[in-house]
């Protein structure tokens, strides 16, 4: 079709031409999903400075669009966003935005193409179990297929903002979780994620709080004597504690800390003196109350008879003297004689524990002439522990009449 520019010039020249732009179909740029959920996908776009009619959304789980799973529309052309429901949970939908002008669309591809949408929400979570550092959560599991796992976070926010303590399991049968490393008596929120095969949480609370326990005390506290200067103390372990203290109990002083191990031995310790003692557990930073207490005296030490002098020998007795050994004055002694090295027949015991004798000296009478006596003594502790026997020592008594009968030693009055 040939144009006659010289009519088209003079209809300009009279007014009886103007000109008029034409636009091209509509279209939009930046396509972006950034809502999603378990069952939508919302869609935001920016528009192009072109005539439209309105917008239409459209998800498929096929990149060809082929079928189309669910669209959405609108005819008022400022409308930036549109969301798309009712889809499947952890389900892969490719996205696209038409721009609709009469009857023809021009369609743009989200960037990226295609989103997975969440897992399912997870229903029906609840505390199953709450130790002092622990806490359990279990829920219904959700249908294979809508997620591939699961996971827990705890905070003591119930906006769960701070410090977050997580745990998580794959698979999506597996509907218990436990965390750990917890403050005991503190009130913890729970809430439970299921996740997407991208691995995107969507996360739900559980609908109450809770609070860890406190921290066990330790059981079973007890004191066993190991020398003169030594004490053994132990107790029961208690689960997940980190550390051990132990307490002078009479005045709160610090024995040992960051004990790791149930036993304990205390050294240098005065000879037969009583020590009162205290254990507490720790835990995540916190400290349970003091166990019962327990009083233990260290052992007596053994006492020293040989080469000590034997004094006023006489036909029916004569006084023996030993060394303390450094026991302190409330210590008593035990001192038998039998008249063979062994101590196998004819024993006596002149001064038994039974009298409290805390002296280092004493006459034993009662004796048969001319004849050899052994002795030895042993002291006992505050506990009623005694020591080993010191060392043997002997004397013969002198000559004198003869008398019927075997001998004895007693205590002199």
């Amino acid at each position: 079709m040939r144009i006659n520019k010289f009519l088209i010039g003079t209809l300009f020249a009279l007014g009886l031409f103007q000109p008029r732009t034409v636009f091209a179909i509509g279209a939009v740029s930046g396509v972006t999903a950034n809502s999603i959920s378990h069952d939508t996908l919302g869609v935001t776009w920016t528009i192009d400075t072109a005539s439209t009619n309105g917008y239409v959304l459209e998800v498929s789980t096929d990149a060809g669009f082929v079928p189309i799973f669910q669209s959405s529309a609108t005819t008022n052309i400022g409308v930036t966003t549109l969301t798309a429901s009712g889809l499947m949970p952890n389900t892969t939908y490719f996205i696209k935005v038409g721009a609709i002008d009469g009857g023809a669309t021009t369609y743009t591809a989200a960037v990226p193409p295609e989103r997975v949408t969440l897992g399912p929400l997870v229903f029906g979570s609840q505390f199953l179990l709450t130790t002092s550092d622990t806490i359990k959560v279990g829920w219904p599991a959700l249908p294979g297929g809508s997620a591939t796992g699961y996971s827990l976070d705890v905070s003591t926010s119930l906006t769960f903002t701070g410090a977050i303590f997580s745990s998580a399991t794959f698979g999506v049968f597996n509907s218990t979780l436990i965390v750990g490393g917890l403050q005991p008596q503190t009130t913890y929120y729970a809430r439970v994620a299921s996740y997407n095969w991208s691995g995107m949480p969507n996360w739900f609370g559980v609908p109450s709080s809770t609070m860890t326990k406190t921290i066990p005390t330790p059981t079973g506290f007890s004191g066993t004597a190991t020398g003169p200067n030594n004490i053994q103390w132990g107790w029961t372990l208690v689960p997940g504690a980190t550390g051990y203290t132990l307490y002078n109990a009479t005045n709160s002083a610090i024995v040992v800390t960051n004990q790791v191990s149930n036993i304990f031995t205390e050294n240098g310790l005065p000879v037969n003196s009583s020590h009162t003692r205290v254990v507490t557990a720790w835990q995540s930073g916190a400290q349970s109350v003091w166990s019962s207490s327990v009083t233990r005296f260290t052992l007596a030490n053994q006492p020293a008879v040989g080469g000590a002098p034997v004094s006023n020998v006489g036909t029916s007795s004569f006084t023996v003297t030993w060394s303390t050994s450094n026991n302190p004055g409330y210590t008593p002694y035990e001192v038998s004689v039998a008249p063979v090295n062994t101590f196998a027949v004819s024993v006596t015991t002149p001064i038994p524990f039974s009298a409290q004798f805390t002296g280092n000296t004493t006459a034993l009478i009662n004796l048969s002439p001319d004849t050899t006596y052994y002795y030895r003594v042993r002291a006992r502790n505050g506990d009623s522990i005694a020591s080993n026997f010191g060392p043997t020592s002997s004397t013969t008594t002198l000559s004198g009449p003869v008398v019927t009968g075997q001998g004895s030693a007693s205590l002199a009055p």
